[in-house]
């Protein structure tokens, strides 16, 4: 009787393994990828909104802008400030009301650059924006005015503006060692606010005697709390003829300024043109209440053979901010406006020296 052969299982076993590995190798057999561990709850794609906050459904958004004044730390200081929204360079949206707003209408997704203007006299509006925050779409910052792209129905920004102060200075004579008068004071240790006509150190009758020259510091801060005097920089203007005077030397806190004629806009150069030296105090110049106020040291001497001036020194502070120009369609950074009269924005805070 035949014997029956014996499968050989073990070498059926290895062919087949190597006729797999062949096959994987010539791309015929894949395996399947990983699968992800599902955590529990509903899912939201990452590049996905519900579909009432997506622009592709919404055409437009309602924007909400609340504006506080950062400086108050006893309580939250909501109020208004004018805001002018620019699309690709052109005007096209105004906002006025920043204290809980029912909103504006813009268009969902477009980029919007929200630039605010200034306003004088005492807590007026600042137009330096120094931090955002909210929700409902993309929100910076940049050089002070709010960039904003919405991407949902409704869009809520939060902005810190500071806001603006009237100013206050003294003067101390570095020359006589000692504060001086105002000649409508008969105290020396005042600060005094616009207007001021320095005398001596000695009364509020007693000319400067300008023999030894001028060397002066003006410590000048805000009148009201919460605020802060300047903006977008201060010009230093100082009338002081060539005919007569040196050029001064000019230090805010300590450290040299720079002569910054050439600095002024088409608009300031023709306002500014009666002042012989401008200098520039720079944005970041906190000037506020209390003990953060600035610190302005002017020397000048007169010119050699000169043995006396033949006019009153002057000293002015302009305050560059943002304004509405007068053809109503864009918002310039200046002290004075673009009209045919260069008009002040924030008004001049001007003192001279009594020498003749």
């Amino acid at each position: 009787m035949a014997r029956k052969s014996k499968t050989n299982w073990l070498a059926i076993v290895g062919i087949g393994v190597l006729m797999v590995v062949g096959l994987m190798a010539m791309g015929f057999i894949k395996l399947p990828a990983s699968v992800q561990p599902q955590l529990p709850g509903p899912t939201t794609p990452s590049d996905q909104q519900p579909s009432e906050d997506i622009c592709k459904e919404t055409a437009t958004t309602t924007l909400k802008v609340n504006v506080y004044n950062p400086l108050n730390t006893s309580g939250s200081e909501n109020y208004d400030v004018t805001l002018y929204g620019f699309v690709d360079g052109a005007l096209t949206y105004t906002i006025t009301d920043t204290t809980n707003p029912s909103g504006i209408t813009i268009n969902c997704g477009e980029e919007v650059v929200f630039k605010a203007v200034g306003t004088d006299g005492a807590s007026g509006d600042k137009s330096y924006i120094k931090a955002a925050s909210g929700s409902g779409g993309d929100i910076k910052v940049v050089d002070g005015n709010l960039v904003v792209r919405p991407t949902k129905s409704t869009m809520t920004v939060n902005l810190q503006i500071e806001q603006h102060a009237t100013l206050e200075c003294r003067a101390y004579d570095n020359v006589n060692e000692g504060l001086m008068y105002d000649n409508a004071d008969s105290s020396n240790t005042d600060y005094e606010t616009d207007g001021v006509v320095w005398m001596s150190t000695t009364s509020n009758t007693t000319k400067y005697s300008e023999a030894d020259g001028i060397d002066m510091t003006f410590t000048c801060r805000a009148v009201e709390t919460d605020t802060d005097y300047n903006d977008r920089g201060i010009w230093v203007l100082i009338e002081a003829p060539t005919s007569v005077w040196d050029e001064p030397t000019v230090l805010l806190n300590g450290k040299a300024l720079s002569e910054a004629s050439a600095q002024l806009n088409e608009d300031e150069r023709k306002a500014y043109s009666d002042y012989e030296y401008v200098y520039f105090i720079p944005q970041n110049t906190i000037i506020r209440d209390g003990g953060e106020g600035m610190d302005l040291r002017v020397q000048m001497e007169l010119l050699d053979g000169v043995s006396s001036a033949s006019a009153d020194p002057q000293i002015d502070f302009a305050v560059r901010t943002q304004y509405k120009t007068t053809d109503g369609l864009s918002v310039k950074v200046g002290a004075v406006d673009d009209s045919s009269s260069t008009s002040q924005i924030i008004a001049l805070y001007d003192m001279s020296i009594d020498v003749t």
